[in-house]
């Protein structure tokens, strides 16, 4: 059984070299330091070729800096690397939930949490490097309990407040004492006491 959209995309992190930003600034930085020493030692040596090096190596660390000025500027509007797969995908239903094709039984489920974090486009707003500032929305969680096993998985949200479109099935959850009542008023953004007191007599015969 199904209500609006309650399908997400699953995060899967891929162990493999995404390179970022801040790599460049490590080559920059590695280029001054190779010029500041090779122009001390061509000073102390009168060495032609420590002091040849030491112009290049100065060279590149202020093209380096240049060229970095408008990836800097427009990190603010990019998003940031995603160093994983969106392939997976979770359906919050009301009587299961399924990941990818993975069916857990909510009366075989002792216990339901999230933790929501962000959201596709949230800015993150982080000093340094040339990576994008715009998040990927991959940041949230959730976990299932099973016979004294956590399972938890992330997946992405697109906007804020997506999490409420599963708002019947999450109720659910809670009137089968797999979400308890303070979390499931949280991911509602129900936060007032005179709405708190509200929402709950409003719920259907069950556990408040």
């Amino acid at each position: 059984m199904k209500a609006g959209n309650n399908t997400f995309k699953i995060y899967t992190p891929v162990k493999k070299f995404y390179p970022k930003g801040n790599l460049v600034g490590y080559l920059a930085s590695f280029f001054g330091i190779l010029g500041i020493l090779s122009c001390i030692i061509s000073r102390i040596t009168q060495s032609d070729i420590a002091l040849i090096i030491g112009l290049v190596s100065t060279t590149c660390m202020l093209l380096i800096f240049i060229g970095c000025i408008p990836l800097a500027i427009s990190a603010t509007f990019r998003y940031q690397t995603l160093p994983g797969d969106l392939n997976g995908k979770v359906t919050f239903n009301i009587d299961d939930i399924t990941v990818n094709d993975k069916l857990f039984e909510l009366d075989k489920i002792s216990k339901i949490t999230f933790s929501l974090v962000d959201y596709k486009g949230l800015y993150i707003g982080r000093r340094g490097g040339l990576d994008g500032r715009k998040s990927q929305g991959i940041e949230n969680t959730f976990s299932l309990y099973i016979n004294d096993n956590e399972i938890t998985y992330q997946f992405q949200l697109l906007y804020k407040g997506q999490i409420k479109e599963i708002r019947e099935q999450l109720i659910q959850y809670h009137l089968a004492g797999k979400l308890h009542f303070l979390h499931l008023t949280d991911l509602l953004e129900i936060t007032k006491y005179e709405e708190i007191q509200e929402f709950k007599q409003q719920l259907p015969t069950g556990l408040k």
